[in-house]
């Protein structure tokens, strides 16, 4: 069994991750103790001691984990790892007509992000959310320039600096009938699974 002070130390490294993790691991474990109540209900004879020896730590350490990650996440929402500002007159949705008569779309846009904490931030994915996409996606990239070279690419953003960064989605998908303007919204992941929204009102439609 785990001692007070490694216990302590052991949750604060997990407060340092994220919130999604916290989330997690609270419902891995509360679904294990639950798992092994009804396992000891309806097989007592094999897993009766083991509930009853895990029960001790498993449920206490499923809510603790639950009541972190909530604090986590209220934490997360008032204290922003990032702040993504976007460049919003380099927004653009464009729609094409393959060769073999699919439609694709392509949304992409360039940003400014803000690394407001002390740890270096990689942004890991991209995603939309307006417009909805349903097709298969051709290409999903999002990069950022590398402060001490003029490539850019996966490049972690610095503690406390601000690089540029862009996004490009391409994917099967008609929005040929949505007109000549359109919002965009996309969000943006971290390597700590953290996810950033970006949103552009009015982004053009060609």
């Amino acid at each position: 069994m785990l001692e007070p002070s490694t216990f302590v130390a052991t949750l604060e490294r997990l407060w340092n991750r994220s919130g999604i993790l916290l989330t997690a691991l609270s419902t891995a474990c509360l679904a294990a103790f639950v798992a092994l109540v009804i396992a000891a209900r309806f097989a007592p004879t094999t897993f009766d001691a083991a509930s009853q020896s895990t029960e001790v730590w498993l449920l206490p350490l499923g809510i603790s984990l639950a009541v972190l990650a909530t604090f986590r996440k209220v934490y997360e929402r008032n204290h922003p790892a990032l702040r993504i500002v976007p460049t919003e007159n380099q927004f653009f949705v464009h729609s094409a007509k393959q060769k073999d008569g699919r439609m694709t779309a392509q949304i992409a846009g360039h940003f400014e992000v803000y690394n407001l904490t002390d740890k270096p931030i990689v942004l890991t994915d991209v995603r939309s959310i307006k417009p909805r996409i349903h097709g298969k996606l051709v290409t999903k990239l999002v990069n950022v320039e590398d402060t001490q070279s003029a490539y850019w690419g996966r490049y972690a953003v610095p503690p406390r600096m601000m690089v540029r960064g862009s996004f490009m989605l391409i994917a099967y998908e008609d929005l040929s009938e949505r007109g000549p303007e359109m919002d965009v919204t996309v969000r943006v992941s971290d390597q700590f699974g953290r996810w950033h929204k970006i949103t552009v009102e009015g982004v053009r439609h060609n």
